[in-house]
């Protein structure tokens, strides 16, 4: 149940009797999507248990010091976002147990759980390599730690396919506003500032922005500097915000990063904890993202050579439907070498890589989001077995499919 305000408990804190409910304080901004996510996969993993929990939500979440409530109230656990060192010594002062979801600080002594930003950067610069493109550019908040970690690593996937190094473009920090604030500028002089940036760049282009927030910011600068979006700048950002994503013109494509899981883990962590388990301090748990949302804004294919062009448009197409290089090559109607040598020039792999690429990303769609056999999975996206897909999995992802499959469903 849901209470209306937090009330004083005569058990000691931290502890309770298996004949009563947990009470729990969760303290996460819920005006993010991330946080609503993260408030969803808390409440699945609630309704889980025998002894069911009560729980008192604050919806500011926490930035500069803990509610003045919480100094008196003597419940069991907190799940809360922890942003700095001295909000998380004031959450141990309090002799509670507490997991920190989301936030940016990890301290050495509470449980972390967080979306794991080096693959959501890598994601969204792979998504971008798929659809040929060999210019590159990341626009990101300078200062903050999950921004950083997201650019570093779409840096490293961006070099790794043999590009030069993305331009990069940070906003200023804020002070004390929270990030997801626009700029202590108007909107319209800091969009101003934006638009000269993106003129700027080489064409095509594809850009990840370090949040949706930030991905509808670059959009609108677009459409400022009469950039179009995806054919000159296509633009991918993170967190798949559907609300910010929609209202983005075109629609915004998005990595996906799992924020249910990360509120499931965050509250499976801290029963652990209430029941008396003592966790490792330095335990941070890193959520893989489960893929990326394609919209309008990255719905196009960069390529100037129109034979590669066709070609990956037929592979996206067919793919899953057990075609082979030949078929490719047939439907070309130009010889298997030279469309050969064409791919490995302008895409840096060969025609099979990128039909068993289409066939992985389907089947990893299908794994995370649906409930299908892994055998079925397999058959659906074009593997043609079980074993063949297994191995597939195991050599490109390290992995088989389950395993895939486990650490990437939502709950």
């Amino acid at each position: 149940m849901i209470q209306k305000r937090p009330q004083k408990r005569n058990t000691p804190r931290g502890r309770f009797r298996c004949t009563e409910s947990p009470h729990v304080a969760v303290l996460v901004e819920t005006s993010l999507q991330s946080g609503r996510d993260a408030l969803f996969g808390i409440a699945r993993f609630a309704r889980e248990q025998r002894d069911k929990w009560s729980i008192y939500c604050e919806a500011s979440g926490v930035r500069d010091s803990l509610p003045a409530w919480l100094k008196k109230w003597r419940g069991h656990g907190i799940i809360a976002r922890v942003e700095n060192r001295e909000i998380s010594e004031k959450f141990k002062r309090l002799g509670v147990p507490v997991v920190n979801i989301l936030g940016d600080y990890h301290h050495e002594d509470i449980p972390h759980v967080l979306a794991d930003n080096q693959s959501i950067g890598r994601l969204a610069a792979e998504h971008l390599i798929e659809r040929g493109y060999r210019n590159f550019a990341f626009c990101g908040l300078k200062g903050i730690k999950w921004s950083e970690s997201r650019y570093m690593s779409f840096l490293k996937r961006v070099k790794e396919s043999g590009c030069g190094c993305p331009h990069f473009y940070a906003v200023p920090p804020y002070g004390r506003q929270p990030w997801y604030s626009i700029s202590q500028s108007p909107w319209e002089a800091a969009e101003d500032m934006l638009a000269k940036w993106l003129k700027k760049l080489p064409r095509p282009v594809g850009l990840m922005v370090c949040s949706d927030l930030r991905g509808q910011f670059v959009i609108e600068a677009c459409r400022r500097a009469g950039i179009m979006v995806p054919e000159q700048i296509a633009v991918i950002g993170a967190d798949n915000d559907e609300p910010i994503c929609e209202l983005c013109n075109p629609p915004l494509s998005s990595v996906i990063p799992n924020h249910e899981q990360v509120g499931y883990q965050g509250a499976a962590l801290l029963m652990r904890m209430m029941k008396g388990e003592s966790l490792s301090s330095a335990m941070v748990v890193k959520v893989q993202p489960r893929g990326v949302s394609l919209r309008q804004s990255t719905d196009v294919l960069a390529m100037d050579d129109f034979a590669v062009a066709d070609a990956l448009r037929y592979i996206r197409e067919y793919a899953i439907e057990g075609i082979g290089v030949q078929d490719v090559v047939s439907h070309v109607r130009m010889s298997r070498s030279v469309l050969q040598r064409k791919f490995r020039h302008g895409l840096n792999r060969s025609i099979y890589d990128e039909i068993m690429q289409v066939r992985i990303t389907y089947a990893q769609r299908l794994l995370a989001e649906s409930d299908l056999s892994i055998g079925l999975v397999a058959e659906k996206s074009g593997f043609g077995s079980q074993e063949y897909m297994t191995d597939v999995f195991r050599r490109k992802l390290g992995q088989p499919p389950a395993r895939y499959r486990k650490s990437h469903r939502p709950y």
